[in-house]
């Protein structure tokens, strides 16, 4: 399947061990391909080229089902309460994952996990991400937040 979507996330937890060892529990059922650090340390869970459980039931704005078959998930280590800030480091180190991202599989899609869960309104990460900054990092594709 062609790659073709990356999905950004909010971790809804405060350490990046936490977040390893959800992702390391068989019984949560959850993985994202990265996670980022608030410093911008990036931690790969999964190959781009293999598929993670990071998006839920989910829908596309053009129709397709099962968003985890066809993108790429990254986790960013933040709260998601709307208070928990997103550093410099966590965004400009985004940015460069994105962007490479970008430059190796054909992305026509950006997508905040709240545009695609479903039903609507099942989640809200990534609280806070300014989509603007996300936008320049992949020109290219289509933002949808």
């Amino acid at each position: 399947v062609e790659i073709d979507t990356v999905v950004l996330h909010a971790t809804e937890r405060g350490a990046l061990w936490q977040v390893k060892k959800v992702f390391a529990t068989p019984e949560y059922a959850v993985s994202a391909h990265l996670t980022i650090g608030k410093r911008g340390e990036i931690i790969c869970h999964v190959p781009f080229e293999k598929r993670a459980w990071h998006a839920g039931v989910s829908r596309m704005p053009d129709g397709r089902n099962d968003v985890n078959d066809f993108s790429i998930g990254i986790e960013l280590l933040n709260r998601n309460n709307g208070i928990d800030s997103y550093p410099d480091a966590q965004k400009a180190h985004l940015r460069a994952v994105l962007h490479e991202i970008c430059e190796v599989f054909d992305i026509k899609f950006v997508v905040s996990h709240r545009a695609i869960a479903l039903p609507q309104g099942r989640k809200s990460d990534p609280v806070g991400l300014d989509s603007v900054e996300v936008a320049q990092a992949c020109s290219e594709a289509l933002l949808i937040w």
